[in-house]
């Protein structure tokens, strides 16, 4: 069949003017100031005539914010780390925006809905009708945008980790181990983490129940542990993955950023579940995907790729009636 449309993934920019560092577990180099991906990645989405490109979160990173690390000294810089980024992603493009945790570090939840935000003006959205999930469609598919943070620590929301994790909840802030008292599958109920919530999962089962289109899902946080781990899932993953299974003729894949070495696995219900690796601890990552009437093909770039095993090109065939 005939090309549809073309569009673009990249996630976890997380830009910020401030030197080179680990992260707090000192397992990975964190290049803040380097935008030579991103802009890499913005000239392929030109080059490629993109309907649009999906940015998975985490565009700017939390110490922008003021409260903490590099931020202590600098205080807020937020909105001028985000006018930089956006200058490099370009106005060419439409962006469609996942919310990050460092997102909600930097701003509310209202204020990044709003109109008056950056992320809700121009060729930017991050929300719809007062939303930070919402669906759209172009051709033959539906994209199903996610909120992994509707419910979480940024949004008032502690009962969970009360529940399963309340040292992190009554430690002072700094370096505490969000993980020391988890183990398995509790792994998830750490602070950056977050959920859809049972009112986002109502309306994402009424999405999927009425559509006739296929459904790809784009959220911050991946959904399936296999294609990044319990520490980097949602706090309900498992309703959320329950749910996806009972529409596994419809959803052909799920696109996320947040766990910075990405991954990728497909389930035995033939969904596909894609984490691209971030910028922020890769030169080079991104995808580009052809829409078909009934397959993507998803050619992943730099540390994607790799991922994905050094192959050039995956397609995925969309299941069930169309």
């Amino acid at each position: 069949g005939s090309e549809e449309f073309r569009f673009g993934l990249l996630t976890d920019i997380q830009y910020c003017d401030c030197a080179d560092a680990t992260n707090f577990a000192g397992t990975e180099m964190r290049a803040y100031r380097d935008l030579g991906g991103t802009r890499a990645a913005a000239k392929a989405f030109g080059e490629h005539k993109v309907s649009f490109a999906a940015q998975l979160g985490d565009l700017i990173d939390g110490q922008n914010a003021g409260k903490y690390g590099t931020g202590l000294q600098n205080g807020r810089r937020s909105e001028a780390a985000l006018a930089t980024v956006l200058e490099a992603l370009g106005s060419e493009i439409q962006y469609v925006h996942s919310i990050g945790n460092h997102e909600l570090y930097s701003w509310s939840l209202p204020e990044l809905r709003s109109g008056a935000h950056p992320l809700q003006q121009r060729n930017h959205t991050i929300a719809q009708d007062d939303k930070a999930y919402f669906s759209f469609q172009l051709g033959s598919w539906l994209f199903v945008q996610l909120n992994t943070y509707e419910e979480s620590l940024m949004t008032g929301h502690t009962e969970l980790l009360r529940r399963h994790n309340p040292r992190v909840l009554d430690s002072p802030p700094g370096k505490v181990d969000y993980f020391a008292d988890l183990s398995g599958e509790e792994l998830r109920f750490v602070p950056f983490n977050g959920a859809c919530g049972a009112r986002q999962r109502a309306w994402l089962r009424d999405v999927l129940q009425d559509t006739d289109k296929h459904v790809v899902i784009l959220t911050h946080i991946p959904l399936c542990p296999h294609a990044a781990s319990w520490r980097n899932v949602p706090w309900d993953a498992p309703e959320l993955l329950q749910l996806l299974d009972e529409f596994a003729d419809k959803v052909v894949c799920v696109f996320a950023g947040h766990s910075h070495r990405g991954g990728s696995c497909q389930t035995n219900n033939g969904i596909w579940h894609h984490t691209i690796p971030a910028l922020l601890t890769h030169a080079d990552s991104f995808g580009l995907v052809t829409a078909y009437h009934d397959r993507l093909e998803l050619r992943p770039r730099g540390a994607f790729r790799a991922v994905l095993g050094g192959a050039d090109r995956l397609v995925m065939a969309a299941r069930g009636p169309r």
